[in-house]
């Protein structure tokens, strides 16, 4: 029974070390396919004031180098709104 348990250990040691060495390889075909290929940056963060303000959205992604000309600088200010009368 003894040489039965540490055959059957030897065994599930030699699977575990050859799905390991399964996983690493797969690991090494993944960074080298990342390197092939090119991942773009995320676009950065903009606001409507301060450094990343309109005036500033084009230096941010030249995507942007329209952005904040044509624009409309409509400000709602919620606090000064006055609801509607409800037509119960």
């Amino acid at each position: 029974m003894q040489t039965e348990v540490k055959k059957f250990q030897s065994e599930a040691n030699d699977k575990a070390v050859d799905e390991l060495v399964h996983l690493q390889r797969v690991k090494d075909l993944l960074v080298e396919l990342k390197k092939q290929v090119p991942m773009e940056e995320a676009p950065k963060h903009w606001s409507y004031s301060g450094e990343t303000g309109p005036e500033h959205w084009a230096e941010l992604d030249s995507k942007y180098e329209t952005c904040g000309k044509l624009s409309s600088r409509l400000q709602i200010h919620p606090s000064s709104h006055t609801p509607a009368k409800s037509c119960s």
